[in-house]
């Protein structure tokens, strides 16, 4: 459990402590009294992704369905695509972007192909339209399509997806398609799945890629780690065309080296690049238990400020040597 600090102006201030809940191999039911909509069992278990966009109105992705509630979780409604309901190849669901409550994204991958299908819809569910992603044979020769390892609408126009080519002696080849067009074209504005031949400011073949998110149109950041000795994060101003990395000082006593720290997609509040949080994860030593830190620091471009963490604790279990105490918290700089 971490408590979350959140940036106003150039101070923070505490908003209590968060709870992070995983879920894993968790089925949807309608409550007693309240339509199923027909929908099977089958089609509410398997949760890939939940995407609220409101109190009342949220997405679900399930491992073959996309559903739908209007009354907070209640009831769902089954609004998979037609052509995800009614193919008999077997389509294999990936992510979920919500932007409103009418407006979904949805990837899929069919069995026996390479692509990758973005199903959008804006009447809340009742048709989808179409638009697929295809792979040359000579940079994908996987079973299926490439892994969405991310999928992001920062608004409905302006969207982002990160595919994964796999992952071979702590290299990983990726490739990030953008959108402005509400999905029905996606270009392809960063290619890391032919090995080394990378453009200029292109982001690196080395290392694992965690996530991608984007606060606006223009800024972004891929976290990750690699087998270096520093922590991993870089920085797009120009849509995803070029990256930089950007620098992040760990807390004094707590190892970078060899892979032993990971940073997760960073949480942006309204849309804001300069309102965030950076979840960083410092992995065990012999010594010390695993922790989580939440940082948080000034979007590129903005003058050098600290990232600070006000309190965390952690789960020390059984263990002799675990301490609840909080070291100093990461420094960034641009």
């Amino acid at each position: 459990m971490v408590a979350l600090f959140k940036k106003a102006s150039l101070k923070w201030s505490a908003l209590g402590l968060a709870v992070a809940v995983v879920i894993a191999g968790v089925a949807l039911t309608n409550a007693p009294g309240v339509a199923s909509e027909g929908i099977p069992q089958t089609a509410l278990s398997g949760v890939q992704s939940v995407k609220m966009v409101d109190e009342r109105v949220g997405w679900v992705l399930t491992g073959s369905a996309v559903l739908r509630t209007t009354d907070g979780g209640a009831g769902w409604a089954d609004v998979t695509p037609d052509a995800v309901a009614a193919t008999t190849s077997g389509y294999a669901a990936g992510a979920l972007a919500a932007v409103d409550a009418g407006t979904a994204y949805a990837t899929f991958s069919e069995q026996g192909s390479s692509s990758i299908f973005i199903f959008r819809t804006a009447d809340a569910g009742r048709t989808w339209a179409k638009a697929e992603i295809q792979q040359e044979p000579e940079v994908w020769r996987g079973d299926g399509a490439p892994f969405v390892k991310a999928f992001q609408f920062t608004d409905a126009n302006h969207g982002w997806l990160l595919a994964g080519f796999g992952v071979a002696m702590g290299s990983e080849a990726v490739r990030v398609y953008a959108t402005t067009d509400a999905g029905a074209t996606w270009q392809l504005v960063d290619d890391v799945a032919r090995g080394d031949a990378l453009a200029p400011g292109s982001l690196p073949f080395g290392g694992h890629k965690t996530g991608l998110v984007f606060a606006d149109p223009n800024k972004g950041w891929v976290s990750g780690f690699d087998y270096g000795d520093s922590i991993v994060l870089y920085a797009t101003r120009d849509g995803a065309r070029t990256w930089s990395r950007q620098p992040v000082a760990a807390p004094a006593g707590y190892p970078t080296e060899g892979g032993s720290v990971e940073t997760r997609s960073p949480i942006f509040f309204g849309g804001s690049p300069e309102d965030g949080l950076l979840p960083v994860a410092f992995h065990a030593e012999a010594s010390r238990p695993s922790s989580t830190s939440l940082t948080t620091g000034a979007p590129p471009g903005s003058p050098p400020q600290p990232w600070s963490r006000r309190r965390t604790t952690r789960s020390c279990g059984a263990s002799p040597t675990c301490s609840t105490g909080s070291p100093p918290m990461a420094t960034s700089s641009t």
